[in-house]
């Protein structure tokens, strides 16, 4: 338990600490746009949900990256050692935003050739997963992993 008005300790390690809840809000919207941008049947919709997903991933990366308030910087105190797998995570947003951009311009440029679209949209989509993914189980290990000692 965390020494009375020492409330980032307290608040690092409680199920409830204001970062994860983001987390997890930002990460469901993440999925529900995924989810849709899968779902899309004609090259409109596809578009539809690709400048969806632009509009709203630069914002999450950034708050995941930026700030006292930043997920990553509590991340990195809480347990500096993940320092590698977070610089990792932040190269994959720059590399997420840049295939995202491209797939955006292929779609365009395909028109209505689903079959070529739906191959690299669906690479995208993998690769948002895992990052994702590997994003929730670095909070997760941050947040709950017990390494013993006094207490």
């Amino acid at each position: 338990m965390a020494a009375e008005g020492d409330e980032t300790r307290g608040t690092a390690r409680d199920p409830s600490a204001p970062q994860l809840k983001r987390l997890e809000r930002a990460h469901e919207q993440v999925a529900r746009c995924v989810a849709e941008l899968e779902s899309a049947r004609d090259a409109d919709g596809i578009l539809e949900r690709l400048e969806e997903l632009l509009r709203i991933l630069p914002e999450h990366f950034r708050v995941d990256e930026e700030g006292p308030d930043g997920l990553f910087d509590e991340l990195r105190t809480i347990r500096p050692a993940l320092d590698p797998q977070l610089k990792l995570l932040e190269r994959e947003h720059r590399e997420l935003l840049m295939a995202l951009d491209a797939l955006q311009s292929r779609v365009r440029e395909a028109g209505e050739d689903l079959f070529r679209i739906q191959e690299h949209r669906a690479a995208w989509i993998r690769r948002i997963r895992a990052h994702e993914d590997t994003e929730n189980q670095i909070a997760l290990e941050a947040y709950f992993l017990d390494e013993g000692g006094l207490g």
